[in-house]
Parts: structure tokens; C-alpha cells; sequence
């Protein structure tokens, strides 16, 4: 609990965009204790709309629901990390949380995805209110930054 607030702090200080974005993709993985921490986005094409920033890997369209099949959240122990979210680090992921970000109606749905080398370290069971909370204040944070409407 101590380590997602702090990590919502540091979200909530961010003094630009990139500095948020920075925060998401590069600090949240050593403040909540796990190896990876990605944003994944759909996009159409070579961009994200409202967001042009590195830091942020892009998906086609559809994949988030197919990944997601209906749930917001989805723990996974003993896999292969999948390359078009990790990158280079998809061979280091033995475990996983993705978290559906629904950031706003006019942009497309993205995930919050955690990656773990240990195999156990995310298991189906587990407490997630803490987590989601967590991708809550990034949606509203997201609409906060890019003046977007619910």
C-alpha cells in the first residue's frame, strides 16, 4: 500500500507531460518492485492520438480487448513475456499484471502492464484493489494533461 502511494505522489508531482510519462514507464517499475513497467496504447498507425511522446509502445487496433478478454485486470504466473509489450525485455518476464487504462472516449484503450522475472510473483488470487487504484489516478491523470473529456 505504502509503495502505490508513493508512487501516485510521484505521478501527481510530475511538472510536465514527458515527466509523467517518464514516471509511468521508468520509475514505477523500481517503486512497486518489479522489473518492467510498460504503457502498451492501440494506435492505427505511427501515432497515438493526443500523445506524442516516446516511452510508450503501440499495439494494433483490437489487441487490448483480445488480450483483456472483458476483464480490467488479468494476473499471469509462469509465462513467456510477450514481445510486443516488453520489447527486449519480453525474455526476462516470468510473470505479469496487465491493467486495462481506459484514459478517456476519444482515445483508444491502453494497458498498464508489470513484469516480473520471478515466475511467482504475480498469481492469479491476488489482492488488486491497490493496483487498479493506481490505474484510476493514471486515467485521470492522463485527462488531466491532455485536457480530455471522461
Amino acid at each position: 500500500q505504502q509503495r502505490i502511494h508513493k508512487a501516485i505522489l510521484l505521478l501527481l508531482e510530475a511538472e510536465s507531460f514527458d515527466e509523467f510519462i517518464h514516471t509511468i514507464t521508468m520509475d514505477l517499475a523500481s517503486l512497486l518492485d518489479v522489473d518492467i513497467a510498460v504503457l502498451v496504447v492501440e494506435s492505427n498507425g505511427n501515432e497515438i492520438q493526443h500523445v506524442h511522446t516516446s516511452g510508450i509502445r503501440l499495439i494494433p487496433h483490437g489487441t487490448v480487448d483480445k488480450w483483456m478478454n472483458g476483464k480490467s485486470v488479468m494476473l499471469e504466473d509462469n509465462i513467456s513475456g510477450i514481445e510486443p509489450i516488453y520489447g527486449g525485455g519480453a525474455t526476462l518476464v516470468k510473470s505479469q499484471i496487465l491493467l486495462r487504462v481506459d484514459i478517456s472516449m476519444d482515445t483508444p484503450p491502453a494497458i498498464l502492464a508489470f513484469g516480473s522475472r520471478h515466475a511467482d510473483m504475480f498469481q492469479e488470487g491476488q489482492a488488486t484493489d491497490q493496483i487498479l487504484f493506481l490505474a484510476r489516478v493514471i486515467e485521470r491523470c492522463f485527462r488531466t494533461w491532455l485536457s480530455l473529456p471522461v
